[in-house]
């Protein structure tokens, strides 16, 4: 439900860091508070022992009672706090020790024994007097040893205490910070992210009235102003986009117009000569007639120079006509978008005679592979467009710095489905650019001139005007591939 570096984590961990640290210094206090309440508790049990037994000691020692020393030395030593007891004579040599071994206790009773003092934290001393008179001093030695025991024991449940309260308390914090800022901060984060994901209508519903629920007010504020803004920048767009297309449109049957005109200029210009040179010939043949000068011979070559003449006008004038024709079909076609049925093979074949001006200079190649028989009931207009862009498309981009590049149209049915294939053995298209080629206005050719809209309108053509589909493969330095698939029947 929440990532490692979500705001409830990093909050657990602020929460975690800052409690451990706490128990840390807390502990450590406590330590010493009752590290120091158990060497007082220590010193007073101390003090108290030697009052009580000070003075039996001394009688026993004046009295060099030494059975009664030992056995009160035995009963001093099995305290916890004392760890040794030593009896000094008033020449301060040893009288007589006892000290606490792994295994029971040692004594020392003869005064050049040799004593080595036990482990100890203080030592306490206390003259042997009777009545005013000093004839020696006894020495307690203090162990610490029994009290860390008792120390750690309490460290422990005051930790344990602490902890308790600590994870109560973080329990209840962090529901709380969970369900007053973490879940509206997700639910937030969520719209958030479905907005970015152009769902405009989104809103978030968080009432609260503390700095999350004036954000999420914010941005239902931001929300409705960027819905309402890019509303209308849609708006403006589609309309941009509807007269850049149009206007593509009829820049693109403005060029068929210019280049049609252009492969008419050559046949009618041929005409008008051969015309003109006919003209010419006739005038000579009727000045030699009307002078009585002509012979039979002129009248022969006159002949044949008229059958050649006509031959050549009739020849020019037919192509013309037959450019003309098929401008007149390609030109209708696309500017009204009427359905009808037609050969497909025969009408690409004019498709690509009106485009002749453009690959007529060029060493490329040009295959229509479809059968002859094939019809389909559907928009020409629109076949127009879509043949009229990849070509151009294949002519600038596909055969960039390429020679001699062929172009191959190919078209079947199945089941009932029309499927034409549009192929250039050229450039082909990158990877990372593949996934954009349709979109409005992307082009690799900014600076020269190019619109990006091409490919866009192919698109728009095929889904929207033929209810079909469009496919791109392509590799690159090898081939590009169309595959357009519409209804057999529009």
């Amino acid at each position: 439900m929440f990532s490692k570096n979500s705001l409830f984590f990093e909050t657990v961990k602020i929460l975690i860091v800052s409690v451990s640290i706490m128990i840390i210094i807390s502990s450590i206090y406590s330590y010493s508070v009752e590290k120091s309440l158990a060497l007082a508790k220590l010193r007073k049990e101390a003090v108290f022992l030697k009052n009580i037994t000070i003075n039996t000691i001394a009688s026993y020692v004046w009295n060099i009672n030494k059975n009664e020393i030992n056995d009160l030395s035995e009963i001093i030593l099995e305290k916890d706090i004392i760890s040794g007891l030593q009896i000094i004579d008033e020449k301060d040599d040893l009288f007589y020790a006892m000290k606490k071994v792994p295994f029971g206790t040692v004594s020392y009773e003869l005064p050049d024994a040799e004593f080595i003092p036990p482990q100890y934290y203080f030592k306490i001393e206390q003259d042997l007097k009777n009545g005013d008179e000093s004839f020696g001093h006894v020495i307690y030695y203090i162990t610490d040893e029994k009290i860390y025991p008792a120390v750690r024991i309490a460290l422990l449940k005051k930790i344990g205490e602490i902890l308790l309260i600590v994870t109560g308390t973080l329990i209840i914090v962090l529901f709380g910070f969970n369900k007053t800022v973490i879940h509206p901060i997700t639910d937030l984060n969520n719209t958030v992210n479905m907005f970015g994901l152009n769902n405009y209508s989104e809103r978030s519903n968080i009432t609260l009235k503390n700095e999350i629920g004036e954000l999420a007010r914010t941005f239902n504020f931001m929300a409705d102003t960027i819905q309402e803004n890019y509303e209308d920048l849609e708006k403006m767009i589609n309309d941009r986009t509807k007269q850049l297309l149009h206007a593509e449109k009829m820049a693109s049957l403005g060029e068929l117009v210019a280049g049609v005109s252009h492969e008419i200029n050559t046949p009618v210009g041929i005409g008008v000569t051969a015309i003109t040179h006919l003209e010419k010939k006739t005038n000579d043949f009727i000045k030699l007639f009307n002078e009585e000068k002509a012979k039979k011979t002129d009248l022969d070559t006159f002949l044949n120079e008229i059958s050649d003449t006509v031959v050549l006008i009739s020849t020019n004038l037919n192509r013309a006509a037959q450019l003309v024709q098929s401008f007149k079909r390609v030109a209708v076609d696309r500017s009204t978008e009427e359905k009808r049925r037609f050969h497909v093979k025969n009408y690409f074949e004019e498709i690509m005679l009106s485009l002749r001006p453009k690959y007529k200079k060029t060493k490329h190649k040009i295959q229509i592979d479809i059968p002859m028989e094939l019809e389909i009931n559907s928009y020409p207009g629109s076949f127009s467009q879509i043949i009229s862009n990849l070509v151009i498309n294949s002519l600038i981009h596909g055969f960039e710095n390429i020679e001699e590049g062929q172009i191959t149209l190919s078209a079947k049915v199945v089941n009932e489905n029309f499927i034409f294939e549009y192929e250039d053995n050229g450039n082909g298209i990158s990877e990372e650019n593949i996934t954009k080629i349709f979109n409005p206005f992307f082009t690799t050719k900014r600076n020269q001139g190019g619109s990006g809209l091409g490919l866009n309108i192919i698109y728009n053509i095929v889904k929207q005007n033929l209810n079909g589909s469009i496919d791109v493969q392509s590799e690159p330095g090898k081939f590009t591939r169309f595959t357009i698939t519409i209804p057999y029947e529009a």
